[in-house]
């Protein structure tokens, strides 16, 4: 059944209405079956996620104010995995490469948590990424990348 005419105002503000609310569904779900990986602590706070999108097995990266988790999303089977987890005093770097169509993101930790060796370093990359999502993503862990540096030099 069709709701109005889409050329229409009403068509066009019906049909954003209706595709907007299955979008929530869909980032709402996503959202319960990521929290079910924080700690009570970080399930109090905002939490931060970027979601690539290509492809039937895509990376998700979720960020809380304690750390960095990498989740792999199969599509087919509704299979969430965690393939890695960081904490921030692990995290080097970020990077921001903007394309045409959509972005990507390169972030950089020590692979142990008490390690300051750039040799053994763990690199993220996320491409096919919502450009707006990607900025706002890349604005905040700029701020924690200086933060960090901050830190270490005192």
């Amino acid at each position: 059944m069709k709701l109005a005419d889409t050329d229409s105002k009403l068509g066009r503000t019906l049909e954003t209405w209706v595709v907007g609310e299955k979008k929530e569904k869909k980032k709402s779900r996503l959202k319960r079956r990521l929290e079910k990986w924080l700690t009570e602590e970080e399930k109090k706070e905002q939490i931060y996620i970027v979601e690539e999108k290509k492809g039937a097995r895509r990376q998700i990266l979720m960020a809380t104010s304690q750390r960095a988790i990498l989740f792999e999303n199969n599509l087919f089977f509704g299979k969430l995995k965690d393939t890695s987890d960081k904490a921030w005093e692990q995290f080097i770097s970020i990077h921001l490469t903007e394309g045409v169509l959509s972005s990507s993101l390169e972030l950089c930790f020590f692979r142990y948590h008490d390690s300051n060796n750039h040799q053994e370093s763990v690199e993220w990359v996320l491409s096919g990424l919502d450009k707006e999502k990607a900025r706002e993503f890349y604005a905040y862990l700029k701020d924690k990348e200086m933060a960090l540096k901050e830190s270490r030099r005192a």
